[in-house]
């Protein structure tokens, strides 16, 4: 199967660090909504257990969306500000340090990456800062990247627990550079693309997918290749020299299609290479080296998170074709299958703490997905108990703080926040099948897994901060699943056109 590497920034990439611990509520809650509003969904949720995500303004205004935040204990959501009134906002990520990215729109309804900072109340009180594109000389321009100019847009993605930001920006003519917004500064740094003989092909653009938290930063992503007409990608991984970042090509498994998806601060990186047979292979590239080494046998499989221990998260696929989660340090002993909900057959990683705690997107006998959590020191995969309709995992913190999104009885969206899932977590979800809900058919998805998020009506929720605001709520969630088209019940086509894929 050939890999398909259309890959997002997404929020689930904060790695591990220092962080500050915040109150302790050992029950999931629903994280309210907006005065006037029905749907609520959690993008994402810090050590200190700020939460961030999107709301709906209005029942009446269903494509209208805002950007909000949540303390611990808060009841609902607060808005956070805008660039300029009435225009909206979207978070993407959030730091250790209270730092969020995310893009609001300017007086001309464009969209410029921005910043909120945290205050000395511990909210975020005064208009984001707007992050600039990468300013390039024009002979520099025209002489080597063949634009005009300077740049005139960028994304901002991932923060790390000091409040770096990675992203891209864009030049007139569309190509994207790598780059990186270091903490409190509104210039970007840029990430360079890697040196290639020709024969080796030319960079058409990369995209920065992780950033860890150590003194001299590394940054972790893919690039785009050109050789003789064919495009391929390439796993990169960026370090500081002087203060430029010089990106260093990691090896393949000899064909080609490589992506790196999280690294921790000893520099280790994890992802997927597409092997020799053409399958996706979840590889771990250790610190200081460049060598692809396996992190499970399976047919299919992708790495998508790794912890300062070393210990790694991901997903394959089964002999009998099901999504299953792993989790474990293969340079200690052989990963393990996380397991499966009762009823179950299907469980894809979506995040890690740093103890080792896994959060994953399941199915069981009677929902196509649910919220799952899986304990460092457990044995098996249990609910987060919230609906029997959907649920999925958006986030969670480096020391274990759980954020999501999950259908509530009424058919809508609405966020969660667990705070202590050790206790929380359920062998079964607590509330009754709706019978009249939408759900995502398992039987379409079954040859390689499902996409993780939440249907509700004709879409998908979901959290990518390479989106446009328009496409907010038409394309794929995380970009951390196996290739798979999600249907809703009845409904002969796809809900989303857009599926990240392997």
């Amino acid at each position: 199967m050939q890999m398909l590497l259309r890959t997002s920034l997404t929020t689930l990439a904060l790695l591990g660090g220092v962080w500050v611990a915040g109150p302790v509520h050992a029950q999931v809650v629903d994280i309210g909504v907006l005065p006037g509003g029905a749907s609520c969904e959690a993008t994402g949720i810090n050590s200190a257990h700020t939460l961030i995500g999107q709301c709906l303004s209005s029942r009446t205004s269903q494509s209208r969306t805002t950007a909000v935040f949540q303390n611990s204990g808060d009841a609902a959501p607060t808005r956070l500000p805008v660039l300029v009134s009435g225009k909206p906002c979207i978070v993407a990520a959030i730091g250790d340090d209270g730092s969020i990215s995310g893009q609001c729109e300017d007086a001309n309804g464009t969209r410029q990456p921005v910043r909120w900072s945290l205050d000395a109340s511990g909210g975020y009180t005064t208009a984001p800062t707007t992050l600039l594109p990468f300013q390039r000389g024009l002979q520099n321009q025209l002489a080597t990247e063949l634009g005009w100019g300077v740049d005139v847009n960028a994304i901002a993605g991932p923060v790390n627990s000091l409040g770096a930001i990675i992203g891209v920006s864009e030049s007139r003519h569309g190509s994207r550079t790598a780059v990186l917004w270091n903490p409190g500064a509104t210039a970007p740094v840029r990430l360079h693309k890697p040196n290639l003989r020709a024969e080796q092909g030319f960079v058409q653009g990369c995209e920065p997918l992780a950033i860890n938290d150590a003194a001299s930063l590394t940054i972790v992503g893919h690039c785009k290749i050109s050789v003789a007409g064919t495009t391929t990608d390439v796993a990169v991984s960026w370090t500081s020299q002087n203060g430029d970042y010089r990106a260093t090509v990691l090896n393949d498994l000899r064909a080609g299609h490589c992506v790196a998806r999280d690294v921790n601060n000893a520099g280790d990186v994890v992802g997927a290479c597409e092997n020799i047979s053409g399958n996706s292979t979840a590889v771990l590239w250790a610190a200081n080296g460049v060598l692809a080494t396996e992190v499970i046998r399976a047919n299919q499989s992708i790495a998508v998170k790794i912890n300062n221990a070393g210990v790694i998260t991901g997903s394959y696929l089964t002999p009998d074709n099901y999504a299953h989660a792993y989790v474990g340090d293969p340079r200690v002993a052989a990963v393990s299958d996380i397991g499966t909900l009762a009823g179950g057959h299907n469980c894809v990683a979506q995040g890690l703490d740093d103890a080792g705690d896994v959060v994953a997107d399941c199915d069981n006998a009677t929902s196509s997905r649910l919220a799952g959590y899986r304990a460092a020191s457990a044995t098996s995969v249990v609910a987060i108990p919230l609906s029997t309709i959907a649920s999925s995992v958006r986030g969670i913190s480096h020391n274990g703080a759980v954020a999501g999104v999950y259908t509530s009885a009424d058919g809508h969206a609405r966020g969660f926040r667990d705070e202590a899932p050790s206790t929380s977590a359920s062998a079964q979800p607590v509330t009754a099948v709706s019978a009249s809900s939408t759900g995502a058919s398992m039987a379409n998805m079954a040859m390689a897994g499902f996409a993780a998020g939440v249907a509700e009506g004709s879409g998908l929720l979901y959290a990518d901060p390479y989106a446009s605001v328009t496409q907010a709520y038409k394309q794929n969630p995380n970009g951390l699943a196996f290739f798979g088209t999600a249907y809703t019940s009845g409904n002969p086509s796809p809900v989303a056109n857009e599926v990240y894929a392997f």
